[in-house]
């Protein structure tokens, strides 16, 4: 299109376009579109082609608007949402997540219910925002489900204790706090973000 330094210039060559780096272009969220920058559209908006849509809002056009893709939901917690947002979803014992419809967010004034605890399930890059929401809380028998799946048996804290639980260890760290007993090994923990659990392997008479 030729190099260019002034916004003047552009806007006569392309109403609406802004100079950048020495070209005229459409500024962000705009396409050149008959001649012209024309707003990309949000949620529901009009489109041909899936490049009519708002970029980064994780949307694909269908039957002339702008809708989610696959295994995402409207923006929550907006009275009109223009973009979308991975589905909300909580794990499982087998790793697999269960994706919910409907979700109450959590924080640290927004408690969960006692047999519930708050995910973090999604954060964004650009603006910092986290999205939680109350999952159910895993009891032993989950853990129990995620040790088997490697054959082997959960590593409890104290068996004797009323409250027990599975024995934690740091997936990332050498920490001798974080560490799992002897013939044990630390496991992923898919209800924890950060720490694993213990697993002790069976033992087999052959």
């Amino acid at each position: 299109m030729g190099t260019v330094n002034a916004n003047d210039t552009c806007h006569s060559l392309i109403p609406g376009a802004v100079c950048s780096d020495g070209f005229c272009a459409c500024p962000a969220q705009m396409m050149v579109k008959d001649g012209k920058c024309h707003p990309l559209s949000p949620l529901k908006g009009e489109c041909t082609i899936n490049e009519d849509c708002r970029e980064m809002s994780q949307l694909r056009c269908s039957n002339g608007h702008c809708v989610c893709a696959p295994e995402h939901v409207p923006e929550p917690f907006v009275d009109n949402p223009m973009r979308c947002i991975p589905a909300a979803t909580c794990p499982t014992a087998s790793g697999l997540f269960k994706k919910l419809p409907i979700f109450a967010e959590c924080n640290e004034i927004v408690k969960c219910a006692e047999n519930e605890y708050c995910r973090e399930w999604y954060q964004e890059v650009n603006t910092g925002r986290n999205y939680s929401l109350c999952c159910p809380k895993p009891g032993i028998h989950e853990y129990n489900t995620v040790c088997g799946r490697f054959g082997m048996s959960l590593v409890l804290t104290n068996s004797l204790d009323a409250q027990v639980a599975p024995l934690s260890c740091g997936l990332h760290t050498i920490e001798d706090n974080m560490e799992c007993p002897d013939g044990s090994a630390c496991v992923f923990n898919p209800f924890s973000k950060g720490d694993g659990i213990c697993c002790r392997t069976l033992n087999r008479n052959y």
